[in-house]
């Protein structure tokens, strides 16, 4: 791989992986309009990683908390402790689905006209959810029921276009969370989500033995941790102030260009 393409995809993962646009999506579209080979999954998993340590140095207070939670068993930080074992349960569909997906290699999942539609509808749905249900509750009223439903959303995430932190907030939303709460728990879910994909690829990569592609793989994830950390900083910054509605209007753009390319073009 050359290693301004490395970049590129790097940046690409970094910046849209805690963004509602899917970052799985845009790692399938950069191959297919730049006539490049598919980087694959192993790759997809290098630079997954790298985002997996930003977003454990962005919450690392969060969970030195839950640390103390899960110690103490709730008695000395019941709220923390009540978030992680939450996002525990609500992590178990998406691992399980994921399992069955990856030994069964559903290679249709990753052609653009899936992309397309998934980024259009799934779009829409943000922006319904976004702007028209009631959001009052923050993170700590997460309930078993309300991390489940959205760990069930999360499911849909295998579809590229989806967006992974993009469902969780549209469930969050839907469930009545306020912006940065629903924003927090998606990036919590992201954790044990990544993980379960870099363990599933894991033996692929220490099969190789290859030190030419491990040393891009690792380019790839110290570049895709620089990117997710300042999209993180960003994305939360940003929802303070204001909504997903440029998010949202990307994703239509981006579809419509998609679906002319694959329909007319």
């Amino acid at each position: 791989m050359y290693f301004q393409n490395l970049i590129l995809l790097s940046a690409l993962q970094g910046i849209t992986e805690f963004l509602p646009v899917s970052s799985s999506a845009h790692l399938i579209i950069f191959p297919n309009i730049t006539n490049n080979a598919d980087q694959g999954r192993i790759f997809d998993v290098a630079v997954h990683s790298g985002s997996l340590l930003a977003v454990i140095l962005y919450l690392w207070s969060d969970i030195l908390r839950m640390c103390r939670g899960i110690i103490s068993l709730g008695s000395k930080s019941k709220k923390d402790f009540k978030i992680f074992y939450i996002a525990v349960i609500a992590t178990f569909p998406l691992l399980i689905c994921g399992y069955y997906i990856q030994n069964n290699n559903f290679l249709f999942l990753r052609s653009l006209e899936v992309i397309a539609w998934s980024t259009l509808v799934f779009g829409l749905l943000l922006y319904f959810a976004d702007k028209v249900f009631l959001r009052v509750k923050k993170i700590d009223d997460l309930t078993i029921m309300s991390g489940v439903i959205i760990g069930f959303f999360q499911i849909l995430a295998f579809l590229p276009g989806t967006s992974r932190s993009g469902i969780c907030i549209t469930a969050a939303r839907f469930l009545g969370f306020d912006r940065q709460s629903a924003a927090k728990f998606s990036l919590l879910l992201s954790i044990p989500a990544i993980l379960g994909a870099s363990a599933l690829e894991a033996y692929d990569l220490v099969k190789l033995n290859d030190y030419e592609l491990n040393l891009n793989l690792l380019t790839a994830t110290i570049l895709s941790f620089a990117f997710s950390l300042a999209s993180i900083t960003f994305m939360m910054a940003w929802i303070k102030k204001y909504s997903f509605t440029p998010f949202i209007v990307y994703r239509l753009l981006l579809a419509i260009l998609l679906l002319l390319a694959i329909y007319f073009w």
